[in-house]
């Protein structure tokens, strides 16, 4: 796991229960919430990035695809344990 990953789960687990769509996490981390990017010494990073970091984090079980909308994601119950330091890291390529 890598910053991007982090700021992607603590944007996420800031809007649980809710779900939005990639350009829509994007947009407002990036926007609206930069203090998640300085929170986690993060750069600024693409919509591309952000998409792949989110395919990423569902593959082992932190977010997932909001079932009523298909293509929304949330965090999930271990995303949000992760955040929580009751999980450890998994790990994850870092492209």
């Amino acid at each position: 796991m890598n910053e991007r990953d982090d700021v992607l789960l603590d944007y996420l687990d800031s809007i649980y229960p809710s779900a939005e769509p990639v350009t829509a996490i994007h947009w407002n981390i990036h926007e609206y919430r930069e203090d998640l990017l300085e929170k986690n010494h993060c750069e600024p990073f693409s919509k591309n990035t952000a998409r792949n970091r989110l395919d990423k984090l569902q593959e082992v079980g932190f977010v997932e695809i909001s079932r009523e909308t298909h293509n929304y994601r949330r965090i999930t119950e271990e995303g949000r344990e992760y955040l929580r330091g009751d999980r450890g890291a998994p790990e994850l390529d870092d492209d």
